[in-house]
């Protein structure tokens, strides 16, 4: 009966390691969506505020419309620069999580290699027993034949 509960436990803790690789694998996804939602969001914000700025220039005189056009130059490179810090974050954060999962599913790897060695152990050790306890019963039968 230990040998089936083991076992058991050995199944829970195997279906337990795949729905927590599963839930880290969605985990990553999701956190990987929310973040490009983020930026595509920025980036909406941040080009309509550039033509809203290029609009205004339009309207200025032509010295001012000039340095609004250098304005929304500037503006423009930092949201580059902003999008590319975004990007490398993104990866980073990605990357992270990717470590992380695998580190876990190694150790919960590890983990079920270890139960499923000391299932094989107690296994033995119960065959071993068995054959001594049939041993010991041939012995008696035969002790009361003679």
């Amino acid at each position: 009966m230990k040998f089936d509960d083991l076992k058991n436990k050995a199944k829970d803790i195997q279906h337990n390691i795949a729905e927590k690789a599963e839930d880290a694998g969605k985990k990553a996804k999701n956190m990987e969506h929310n973040i490009e939602r983020d930026v595509e969001e920025k980036a909406r914000e941040l080009d309509k505020k550039a033509k809203n700025i290029e609009h205004n220039v339009k309207s200025e005189v032509e010295e001012k419309a000039e340095d609004l056009d250098k304005k929304a130059k500037d503006i423009e490179s930092d949201l580059a620069k902003k999008r590319e810090e975004l990007d490398k974050k993104a990866k980073n954060v990605e990357h992270n999580v990717k470590s992380e999962v695998k580190e876990k599913a190694e150790d919960l790897d590890k983990k079920a290699k270890d139960i499923e060695s000391d299932l094989a152990k107690k296994r033995e050790e119960l065959d071993r027993k068995a054959k001594n306890v049939e041993h010991n019963v041939k012995s008696e039968v035969e002790e009361k034949a003679e």
